[in-house]
Parts: C-alpha cells; structure tokens; sequence
C-alpha cells in the first residue's frame, strides 16, 4: 500500500485528503415505497426470478433489435409505436436511457414529434412553417356543420352561409370550399355549367313569377304532378300543389292561392313555359287582368324559364330523390316539410340571405 501511495502524485493526494468523500460515494435516495418494493421482491423467490428474467428479456430484445440489418427502416416503419412507448415510461426510465437502448438519436426522436404535428394538418403542413392554416379547432367546425343531420338536404354554399349566420366561422367561400373538397364529405347532387348567362332578374317582390310543373315517380311508380310558383326576386316558392292529374285547373288554383297568400298583383309579370298547363284555363283568368301579364318563355321573351326549373331540379335531388317515397301522400307530406326548409336556408344566389 505504502509503495502505491508513493506513485499518487503530492498535489492528488492533499486534493482527496480535504475533499468531501460524502459528495462522491453513496447512491440515490429511495423512497420508503421502493425500499419496501425492494425488500418484497428480495424475500419472494418468484418475484426475484421474474426480475432478473425480465432483465435478461429486456438485455436481449435490446441486443437483436439494435444489430438489425436495417435498422433505420425497422425504427421508421414501427416510429408510431417507439414515440408511444417513449411517452409512457420516459417518466420511470429517463429519455437519455430510453434512447440509448433503442438505438435513437435525440434529434430523430424530435424530427418525428414534429413530423406527427404536421400531420395533424389535413394539408400535412406544419403548422409553424405554414402559419396561413385554419386550426384543428376550425376545421373540426367546418366537418360538424357538413355532417350535421339538419343540413342534409343543403348545399355546401348554403351551409356555409349558415356557419356565418350563427357566427362559427370567420372565412371567405374559397377558403370553405377548399377544407369542404379536402374533407371529402359534402358533394355536390348535380353539376352546373360553369359557363351560363344570366337570366331574368327582378328588381323588387313580386315584380316577376315563375310557374312550372316537374313530374316525379314514387315507389309505386305512379306519376305525380308537382306545381311551383316562384318568386324571382325573393327565389323563394310561393306556393305548390302536387296532384295525379296533368291540368290547367289545378295550375291556376296554385296560382291564386298564391295571389291571396302574398297579396300579389302590382304590375306583376307570370312567366311560364308553352305546356298546355299553362294555358286554357290561366290564360283566361290573366287575359281580364290588367295588373298582372303572362308571358311565354322562348316566345314572348328571349330568357327561358331556368328560374323555376333550377327549383324543381333542386327539390328532386337535395329532397325527394334522397328519400324512398312510397305514394302520393308520402310526396305530400315530405314537400310541406321541404318547401319550408327550402325557403329558410340560406341560398347562395343572395349571398347568404
């Protein structure tokens, strides 16, 4: 011992003499749970023997998992399930640890966390590099509104005009139908030409009305005549009959109906169609009317009757083709509900209102 002290140089050895031993020699202090964790697992024979098995298994999955051919690929192919692990026992084990045993760099761990932020992103861009993105929260708003029960029966554009009515969203029409299309979950029933004039417009209620018959076929394949009368100005319907039969009769009882409904008659224009509907029996009641005039589409004027029609259209397949119709009366009672749905939404033709 004296010949091994005599190689310790003088100046190590006055360092150890007045050195605090206390700072350097010990362990970490336990708590009186893991002292009697301890104790338990020493007295029990199995609970000892499932330690150290349990180590050796740990020892050796480590060794495999870390002289893998390809290492790189099995980490990034099982990536979800190490940051889920790392998450659970970083508390117990440490990070550095962790890693370590893995056989993980600290910055590929990181590259992956916020990799996993991106693609919260529908548009898998990071947030913090792609600030210009609607958040998680707003994008959830969005899917809500376009998978909501109450809305099924509406367009995309009408839906979205009613986020802005209740105040949900704060976005231009661009920015919804961009989420909407890359939610893929609001599709549109039928398409329109991209291209199309405009029509016959009105400059105030009542000053222009379009009246048009559409037949459809329920279940039990009988043709039902549904009659419209629509407001050009408001594109609201007026008022609506739907019926077996095919006849002037029960067109001009739609059209006073909705004469004495509205109080209609001030200098009025009727558009209709040349259909024999339209004739006989209206043509009569309007030809002693001087404050109200009808004219034929086409004929009279260059316009068409689109107005009404892009109604009956939107009826059939945001409404009636959705549901399976059985007969006349199922037709009936699904058009009160329709039509007064129809008129509430807010319509994109009138930005919102």
């Amino acid at each position: 011992t004296i010949d091994f002290i005599s190689t310790i140089p003088a100046s190590t050895l006055s360092n150890w003499k007045r050195k605090n031993v206390s700072e350097i020699i010990g362990c970490n202090s336990l708590s009186d749970n893991d002292v009697s964790i301890l104790k338990e697992i020493d007295k029990s024979k199995k609970l000892l023997r499932a330690a150290k098995a349990l180590y050796v298994l740990f020892h050796t999955i480590t060794q495999l998992f870390n002289h893998a051919q390809n290492k790189a690929e099995l980490l990034r192919q099982h990536k979800t399930t190490i940051l889920k692990t790392i998450e659970k026992v970083q508390p117990i084990l440490g990070i550095k640890r962790i890693l370590k045993s893995i056989g993980l760099t600290s910055s590929k761990m990181y590259y992956w966390l916020e990799k996993k932020k991106c693609e919260n992103s529908i548009f898998n861009l990071c947030q913090p590099r792609h600030p210009h993105q609607l958040l998680s929260t707003e994008v959830n708003t969005i899917k809500n509104y376009l998978l909501n029960e109450r809305f099924e029966n509406w367009s995309a554009l009408s839906i979205y005009y009613q986020a802005l009515r209740e105040k949900a969203v704060f976005m231009g029409i661009s920015t919804w139908y961009k989420y909407s299309n890359r939610l893929g979950i609001k599709q549109k029933f039928f398409k329109l030409n991209k291209k199309r004039e405009i029509g016959i417009r009105a400059s105030r209620p009542f000053e222009i009305l379009h009246m048009d018959v559409t037949i459809f076929k329920p279940l039990d394949q009988t043709k039902v005549y549904i009659y419209f009368i629509v407001d050009n100005f408001y594109r609201a319907i007026l008022n609506w009959k739907a019926s077996l039969e095919y006849s002037s009769t029960i067109a001009l009882d739609v059209l006073k109906e909705a004469m004495q409904k509205h109080e209609i008659g001030i200098d009025s224009t009727l558009v209709t169609d040349g259909g024999p509907e339209n004739h006989d029996e209206v043509s009569k009641f309007l030809s002693g009317k001087e404050n109200i005039k009808q004219v034929i589409a086409q004929e009279d004027i260059i316009q068409s009757n689109s107005m009404v029609e892009a109604v009956n259209k939107h009826i059939k397949y945001y409404y009636l083709f959705k549901k399976n119709l059985k007969d006349i009366d199922d037709i009936k009672n699904y058009l009160r509900y329709s039509v007064v749905d129809y008129n509430d939404k807010p319509h994109g033709g009138l930005y919102g209102l």
